[in-house]
């Protein structure tokens, strides 16, 4: 079963999704240790404690899936009940 907003596609297989409550559920599932704030600095902290034999430690950034929306316009809503919002004419958050 797919996932979308229903106002944007009527088909029976899709059923709407709320998306607070899908962050909530998502970030519920995981371990308390992974929830806590410092759960990266503290994969680095266990790293730096190992023997490594000269290995050095590099932080990496990976970014994936981006899309560039060339009309977005910083400040305006995010929430206007269309599929893309975040635009001139999205309205005031």
């Amino acid at each position: 079963m797919c996932t979308f907003i229903t106002e944007v596609c009527s088909d029976p297989h899709w059923v709407k999704l709320d998306i607070q409550t899908y962050v909530y559920d998502q970030i519920n599932r995981k371990s308390e240790k992974a929830k806590a704030n410092n759960y990266i600095q503290g994969l680095y902290e266990e790293y730096a404690k190992r023997d490594k034999k000269g290995e050095k430690l590099i932080k990496v950034a990976v970014f994936s899936d981006l899309h560039i929306d060339f009309k977005y316009t910083p400040g305006n809503s995010n929430d206007c009940g269309r599929p893309i919002c975040c635009r001139i004419d999205s309205g005031l958050p």
